[in-house]
């Protein structure tokens, strides 16, 4: 039996902003869909850089672990949740665990998650990744996750990055 990968993915976009992006509710910004609930938040980064993000995920994961590999994902601060639905969209075979720290994200990633039907994408979780592993919600250990996962948000951190 062959080792048993881990990966820590995290994709930044090319252009790094000072400041957040601009999140409006359904019908206050532009829509990239017709019909939204109140709390499905809309930015519009993901829907440019969710599918090139999925398209070089598809590759890592094939090479790491096979084409045909099960695998359970944490995406960490999915925001909105518009990459972690449409992952689980084109990645069928990854469990995905979306989670953040902030009510919103959460009521915007279970919009989308109830709305998408898909049945890898869990419930999300709040989770503070400063904490230790030990205090998160859910069943976490060293070796319950495959890949974990982090988009677009280390340009907007709190602390100094270099």
């Amino acid at each position: 039996m062959g080792v048993r990968h881990r990966l820590f993915f995290s994709w930044q976009t090319l252009a790094i902003l000072p400041h957040r992006l601009p999140i409006g509710v359904a019908g206050q910004r532009r829509s990239v869909a017709s019909k939204m609930s109140e709390a499905k938040l809309v930015i519009e980064a993901p829907e440019r850089n969710k599918e090139p993000i999925t398209l070089v995920l598809q590759d890592v994961l094939s090479e790491k672990f096979g084409a045909d590999s099960s695998l359970k994902a944490l995406e960490v601060a999915s925001g909105t949740g518009q990459h972690v639905v449409h992952l689980g969209q084109r990645l069928p075979k990854v469990s995905w665990q979306p989670s953040d720290m902030e009510e919103k994200y959460l009521a915007s990633i279970s919009a989308y998650v109830k709305e998408s039907g898909a049945k890898n994408v869990l419930d999300p979780l709040m989770i503070d990744v400063c904490k230790p592993v030990s205090e998160w919600p859910g069943k976490f250990s060293a070796a319950s996750l495959d890949l974990i996962l982090n988009i677009n948000m280390v340009h907007i951190s709190p602390w100094p990055v270099h």
